[in-house]
């Protein structure tokens, strides 16, 4: 199994679109360590964005999910669409607070 959360692409296309707002003048090739830094912090952020709307019941579930190592991502579109949690506005709310906070907000 990956080991994020979001697709690798699209946390990769985000990372990559943040260094350029933050280091315009910077050779990418130069901001890798922070790269990996951002899709690492970035995938947390929307994994605690959601352990937060989760409810014991539903937390335990979605543990034991993660904890299966399954390798079939419609276990987990089944599991977020039975317990009508939208995972889409989780995850846009959580990238739009840690976009946010890299480009200037607070430790910035």
């Amino acid at each position: 199994m990956e080991n994020t959360l979001l697709d690798r692409q699209e946390l990769e296309q985000a990372a990559d679109a943040l260094l350029a707002q933050k280091y315009p003048d910077q050779p990418a090739e130069t901001l890798t360590e922070e790269r990996e830094r951002i899709i690492a912090e970035l995938d947390d952020a929307v994994g605690q964005a959601i352990i937060s709307k989760l409810n014991l019941e539903q937390l335990e579930s979605y543990l034991g999910l993660l904890k299966s190592e399954q390798e079939d991502s419609s276990v987990f579109e089944n599991f977020f669409r039975d317990n009508q949690i939208d995972l889409n506005a989780i995850s846009n709310e959580a990238t739009t607070n840690y976009v946010k906070q890299y480009l200037g907000g607070e430790n910035a």
